[in-house]
Order: C-alpha cells, then sequence, then structure tokens
C-alpha cells in the first residue's frame, strides 16, 4: 500500500515544485524589467532636467557677457576729470546695458546705478531695463543693500545676498519672490569724487518664467517638471516651480521624490547660497513612461493553471519566456533609440554652432574695426564657448553602443588647424599676447577619429593656455605621430602663462564645482575619449603640453 501510494506523491509534488520555479522565474523577470524601465525612466529625466539646467545656464551667462561688456567700456572713465562727466557716462553706459537687455528672455533681472556722493549720500540713478517710475527714490530705505556693508567692498568685489520681497516697490519688478542680489563696487570715489555701485537683482520665480519662454520656442515645447530651490546652508525651501503652474508653496512632500537631478549656479559664490532639485510632476510620468503591456494580465492566472493542468503551466511559461524577452528587448531597442537621437541632436547643433562661428570669423576679417569688432569677437567666444559645452555633455554621458574601428568617421586636419587659429585669435584679442600657429606642409588631409571630441581638446586647451597667460607669447604645434598604430594626430603647446596646474582633480568631475568650461572640457577629453596628455612641463621660462587625440573615440 504505501509503495503505491510513494509515486502519487510525486505527482502532487513535481507540479508544485514546478509551479515554485515558474513562480520565482516570473517574479525575477518581473522585476528586472521594472528596473529597466525605471532606469530608462531616469536617464530620460536626467537628460530633459540638463536641457533645462542648459537653458538657464545660457540665459545668466548672456547676462555676465552684457554686463561685463558694460564694464568694459568705462574701463577710461576714471580718467574723467569732473564729477558731472563720470555721472552722464555711467548713465549712458548702462542705458546701453538695458537696451541689451530689453528682451522677454532677460525679464528675470534688473540692474541698478547707485551713486554714493563724497557726502555719504546714496542717489539711485536707474533701473534698467525697467525705467523708474517711481519718483525720487531713496535707494537707503529699500533692501536693495541690506547687510552690505557699502565702506567696506573692495573694487569689483562681489557681493550676495538672497532675500524675500514682498512689499519692496523697488526691488518688486513682477510678483513677490525670493531674489538673488549682486552688488560691487564699479568706481572708487574720494573727497571729491562719488563712488558708485552696480547691483544685479535675479528673481528666482522669475528665471523660471524666462525658461519656460525660451522652451515655448523650441521645437517640442517645454518640458514639464518640478523645480525646487532651496537654501545652501540649511537646506530649507525658498520656493517651488512648476511648469505649466508657476509658484507654489513649499511642501516637505515633494522631497519625498525618489527621482531627483540637483544642480547648482555656475557662479561659485551664488552656488553657496541657494541650490535646485529637478523633479518629474504626474504630467511628466503620464508623458515620459512606457506604457504597460494588457497582454500580460494572464499572469494572475498563472497559479490556478499550474495547480490543475501541468501542460497548461509549461505553455503558459513558454509564451512567457517569449514575451518577457521582447520586452526585455523593446527596452533596449528604446536605450539604444535615444543615444540615436540624442547623437542626431548633438551633430546638428554642433554643426551649426561651428558654422555660425566660422560665418562671424569671416565677417569679422571684412574691414571691421572699433566697437564693431569687439562684438565679434565676443559672438565668436560665445559660439565656440556653447560648442565646448555641448560636447562635454556629449563626452560625460557615453552611449551604451560604440561604433565598430571601421566606423570611426575622417577628420578633416585643414578645418581643424583654421579653427584653431580662429580660436587662438580670438582667445588672445584683449591681451599683450604674441601668437604663432605652426602646421608641417606634409600634414595630411584626414585622419580617422571623431572630429567633436578632437576639436574640443584642440579648443580647450587653446583657450585654458590664453586665460592663463597675460602677457608673453602662446605657441600652437600640429603633426601626425606616423609611428603609432593607428596614426595620431599631436598637439604641442609652448605659453608663458602660470600653467595649468594639476588637471588630476577634475578628470573624475563630471559637473562638480569646477566652472570652467575650457577646463572642464579638456578633462572630459582625456576621461572620455582617445586624448592623452603625453607631456605636461611647466617652469618659470614657460610651460610646454603635448597631446595626443589617437582616434577620439
Amino acid at each position: 500500500m504505501t509503495s503505491l501510494n510513494r509515486p502519487r506523491r510525486w505527482y502532487v509534488a513535481v507540479p508544485f515544485v514546478l509551479f515554485a520555479v515558474l513562480a520565482w522565474d516570473v517574479t525575477s523577470r518581473l522585476l528586472d524589467a521594472e528596473k529597466v524601465a525605471h532606469e530608462q525612466f531616469v536617464r530620460g529625466f536626467e537628460v530633459d532636467a540638463s536641457r533645462r539646467e542648459g537653458m538657464r545656464d545660457l540665459l545668466t551667462r548672456d547676462v555676465r557677457s552684457a554686463l561685463q561688456y558694460a564694464l568694459h567700456s568705462l574701463s577710461d572713465v576714471q580718467s574723467l576729470e569732473t564729477n558731472a562727466e563720470r555721472r552722464d557716462r555711467l548713465v549712458s553706459a548702462f542705458q546701453q546695458l538695458g537696451l541689451m537687455l530689453r528682451n522677454s528672455r532677460y525679464q528675470f533681472v534688473e540692474v541698478f546705478l547707485t551713486e554714493k556722493t563724497p557726502q555719504n549720500k546714496l542717489v539711485l540713478h536707474g533701473r534698467y531695463p525697467t525705467p523708474l517710475q517711481l519718483g525720487e527714490v531713496d535707494p537707503s530705505q529699500s533692501m536693495l543693500f541690506a547687510g552690505v556693508d557699502l565702506n567696506d567692498l573692495e573694487l569689483f568685489e562681489q557681493h550676495y545676498q538672497l532675500i524675500g520681497v514682498e512689499d519692496d516697490p523697488l526691488l518688486l519688478i513682477s510678483d513677490a519672490q525670493p531674489v538673488m542680489l549682486s552688488t560691487r563696487l564699479i568706481l572708487e570715489g574720494d573727497e571729491n569724487f562719488s563712488s558708485w555701485y552696480m547691483s544685479v537683482r535675479g528673481g528666482l520665480s522669475d528665471v523660471h518664467k524666462s525658461i519656460d519662454l525660451v522652451g515655448q520656442q523650441m521645437a517640442g515645447g517645454v518640458i514639464p517638471m518640478r523645480v525646487i530651490t532651496l537654501d545652501a546652508q540649511t537646506d530649507v525651501c525658498w520656493t517651488v516651480w512648476e511648469v505649466g503652474k508657476g509658484v507654489l508653496d513649499c511642501d516637505d512632500a515633494f522631497l519625498e521624490e525618489p527621482v531627483g537631478y540637483l544642480t547648482r549656479d555656475t557662479n561659485k559664490a551664488a552656488s553657496e547660497l541657494t541650490y535646485a532639485i529637478f523633479q518629474p510632476t504626474d504630467t511628466y510620468r503620464s508623458f515620459r513612461a512606457a506604457p504597460n503591456d494588457g497582454s500580460q494580465a494572464w499572469r494572475l492566472f498563472l497559479p490556478a493553471l499550474l495547480s490543475f493542468v501541468l501542460l497548461i503551466t509549461a505553455i503558459s511559461y513558454v509564451r512567457y519566456r517569449g514575451r518577457s524577452e521582447g520586452l526585455m528587448s523593446a527596452f533596449m531597442h528604446s536605450l539604444s533609440d535615444k543615444d540615436s537621437l540624442n547623437s542626431s541632436i548633438h551633430q546638428v547643433l554642433s554643426s551649426h554652432l561651428e558654422i555660425m562661428s566660422r560665418f562671424t570669423y569671416a565677417m569679422r576679417q571684412k574691414d571691421v574695426r572699433g566697437e564693431g569688432r569687439r562684438y565679434f569677437d565676443i559672438a565668436i567666444s560665445e559660439f565656440l564657448e556653447a560648442n565646448l559645452s555641448l560636447n562635454t555633455l556629449i563626452l560625460e554621458r557615453p552611449p551604451t553602443e560604440v561604433n565598430a574601428p571601421e566606423d570611426v568617421p575622417q577628420i578633416d586636419l585643414k578645418k581643424l588647424t583654421e579653427l584653431a587659429q580662429m580660436a587662438l585669435e580670438v582667445a588672445t584679442v584683449d591681451a599683450s599676447v604674441e601668437t604663432k600657429l605652426f602646421v608641417p606642409d606634409d600634414l595630411p588631409a584626414e585622419i580617422p577619429g571623431y572630429s567633436y571630441s578632437v576639436q574640443t581638446a584642440v579648443i580647450a586647451a587653446i583657450n585654458l593656455s590664453a586665460q592663463l597667460t597675460e602677457e608673453g607669447r602662446i605657441e600652437v604645434s600640429f603633426w601626425v605621430d606616423t609611428e603609432s598604430s593607428p596614426r595620431c594626430l599631436c598637439l604641442r603647446i609652448n605659453d608663458a602663462g602660470i600653467g595649468w596646474g594639476d588637471l588630476g582633480d577634475d578628470l573624475g568631475s563630471q559637473g562638480g564645482a569646477n566652472d570652467n568650461v575650457a577646463r572642464r572640457a579638456l578633462a572630459s577629453c582625456f576621461n572620455f575619449s582617445g586624448t592623452v596628455l603625453e607631456t605636461q612641463s611647466e617652469t618659470e621660462l614657460g610651460n610646454e603640453y603635448v597631446i595626443k587625440l589617437c582616434d577620439g573615440t
């Protein structure tokens, strides 16, 4: 009797064991699919958030360029002999600054020009680009200089502060909101001449209005997300902006969102006051999340099927494996498509920026002098810097698939050397530096490699040397190392500057505290491409750097 019942026990046990195995396999595959979907969602959001971050940095960089240009035009104001002449010159320069900022995309910023007379009286002379309509405004009665010791400011030293504005008629440009104030002494006075101060007000909510306005003019429109701005010292929430809704009240529940993208201002002093966290919203999740496969509902009935019919169980298992592998394949294909799309967008933007810089440089060469030539120099510099930032972003986020060696494109070395000549000339236009570019006659027309990474290394190295060399010389040389396999393009830079220093701190950094675009771009080339720093010699007599650019993959 016992011997007859023993096989029956196995007949009962086998389906249960098979059910347990299949249940474990189903669970593990569902978890893997959910993990892949979550990773894809997080990666996609980081890309979208970095694009919004890039638009923010582009707007702030435009404003800083305008401010620097205005201050540069006032370099000779100290030589004027009367206080009235100085006042007229300053007011005229800031009126021109107001015209440069009179664009809807710069609605987040206001610039104030204030005079402190020899009698220590503060006189507000203008608010730009918005005209003053407050009558006689006493800046000492405003929060404009709250917490700023004007007598302790050194020339061109910036003092940053973050304050909440509710009823201050001078600073309340649009809505009540926290504002970032930057105050600096731009002209130092004495017992006969007035001191002059420039204050820059940036609204934390207004800057997101401007970003949304720019996004509406781009293909795809504004990407929905939530931005939380927090105090860098206390981590207390200052303001919350949600695309499509506007300003929201700070809520601790927002900080419980598991997906986030932390970003700081490119200005180190400003980043010490605030930082921001980009978060996906319900609207973003419904827009970006992968659709659910309703046909997988049969899995809910799998235990019952396994309990009654072993054959049905086996068929269902085979069906599940096929569909699960198809889902995994779809996720991987989606990742590959995103890499391809990002690569295409990068190629279009990078090529257009290069074309714009070359076109502007060609226009600059046509008998342009004085102020007009300065505008061309600024435009070329901005185009090159934007291209460096774009290429750095691509280098720091490598694709999931790498091209085969036979698919590596060719680099036009003539265009590369022309671009190097343009970068060298524009980067040293304001410095007392003698520049030379050496290109051998036997330099081949093309060499294998990726032009965006090679161009990034060349322009970044030239810009970095130019930034660190105030006078003396900069010599740039190109040649091809025929002894290596494959052939490598080599770059040598000799300069009389203070030297690049140790780039090791930058090699592992992907957008840390370092806000030097050229330095970050060069470090990214060393870390993520075939670019190698062969030689770095820094002495009191001069510096020498030799860089090998082997295929740039």
